[in-house]
């Protein structure tokens, strides 16, 4: 149990420094594609801190597997709204794969499942604003 949470808790850490170092980056250097958007520049930066925070907490409880599915979930959404990659929505996919290791689909199973799968095809077709093009 110990090792697994050695594991876990390097995980974090690593994902931390990932996480600082975007976060400066991205800072320092926004993307061009941007273009002066001063919302979506707001909104990643905010989503950014949220994951460092998330980070931090995760070194004391390193195997709080709901925060790994909310960082993933929140990245995985955004990701999809924002150009909508495969990436995405691996993260997004990743972020349920972590639920499910917490044990959130024990109990309102139905309920929860058509939530999700409410919350990722709305992102899904928040694309159509950039043609058809964009399911081709």
């Amino acid at each position: 149990m110990k090792d697994e949470n050695q594991i876990w808790r390097m995980i974090a850490a690593f994902c931390l420094l990932v996480w600082i170092i975007t976060f400066l980056l991205f800072q320092l250097f926004p993307p061009a594609y941007y273009n002066n958007d001063i919302v979506t520049l707001k909104i990643n930066t905010f989503i950014q801190i949220i994951s460092i925070i998330i980070c931090i907490i995760l070194l004391w409880a390193p195997r709080c597997f709901y925060l790994y599915s909310l960082m993933y979930c929140i990245w995985g959404i955004v990701g999809i709204i924002d150009g909508g990659n495969t990436n995405y929505m691996i993260m997004y996919f990743l972020g349920l794969l972590f639920a499910i290791k917490a044990g959130f689909w024990e109990t309102h199973r139905n309920a929860k499942i058509a939530g999700v799968l409410a919350v990722f095809f709305s992102a899904l077709f928040s694309q159509l604003r950039y043609g058809c093009k964009t399911f081709a």
